[in-house]
């Protein structure tokens, strides 16, 4: 930070290097946003991304995001919970020779706090599908995953969302797109949790038994709380028309 900060200041003056845009800036200080950044794909670039080689390669899209809530803080429950979503492009793809890329492109959305839920479990069945495709998987990295998503269930886990958003009580409080959406995606993460479960149990050694035994357990009570949710029976057989 030091160095970003004597580097830019002796040409345009004294820089204060901040983590997120702020409403507040002053227009006439210089700021740098030094952030962490994730790659951005689309539903259509993961089709033609299925390994995790291609999907760190000649990559100029990413994102950053930055939660905020209505009462000013930056976090709170998952249901008031915002995100303010900036995509970017680089003028180059990466890997690159320079460590820094101009950027040329630019866009920010806001994501309301069931379309942040929904990005949450995305994510994961990215994660998940990911340890699926590799030639050579990795026990260590699936069990991670897997414990994180049947053993590890927190307030903000795939369950309490699915609880959260999605029961009836809450049925009109969120537009049904966006519901339908989340819903659509929980079956999706349940599916790829089938497959990851009975990928690990081909790949476990015999001290392992327990742990497999336990996920196993854990993902048929998941099975079993998504079920009292009659959203989720809808769109299983909507989707089977579909096809």
């Amino acid at each position: 930070m030091a160095k970003l900060q004597k580097q830019y200041g002796e040409s345009v003056g004294a820089v204060e290097i901040i983590p997120n845009l702020k409403d507040d800036m002053d227009p006439e200080k210089n700021y740098i946003q030094c952030a962490a950044v994730e790659l951005y794909f689309t539903v259509d670039d993961l089709i033609d991304r299925p390994t995790p080689y291609k999907q760190h390669f000649n990559i100029c899209w990413f994102y950053l995001d930055q939660p905020f809530t209505k009462s000013g803080k930056a976090h709170g429950e998952i249901n008031e919970q915002y995100i303010r979503r900036t995509i970017v492009k680089t003028e180059c793809n990466f890997p690159y020779l320079r460590k820094r890329i101009k950027i040329v492109e630019k866009k920010v959305i806001e994501l309301t706090p069931i379309q942040n839920a929904n990005a949450l479990i995305e994510k994961k069945v990215q994660l998940l599908k990911s340890e699926l495709k590799v030639s050579n998987p990795n026990t260590k990295t699936l069990q991670m995953q897997l414990q994180g998503s049947l053993l590890l269930q927190v307030n903000v886990g795939p369950l309490a969302i699915a609880s959260l958003f999605l029961n009836e009580k809450s049925k009109d409080q969120y537009p049904e797109e966006d519901r339908q959406k989340l819903a659509d995606s929980v079956i999706d993460f349940e599916r790829t949790l089938g497959f990851a479960v009975t990928l690990n149990k081909k790949l476990i050694s015999p001290e392992q038994i327990v742990l497999q035994e336990e996920l196993e357990k854990s993902y048929k009570n998941f099975k079993a709380e998504l079920g009292k949710h009659s959203i989720f029976t809808a769109r299983k057989a909507f989707n089977i028309i579909e096809t």
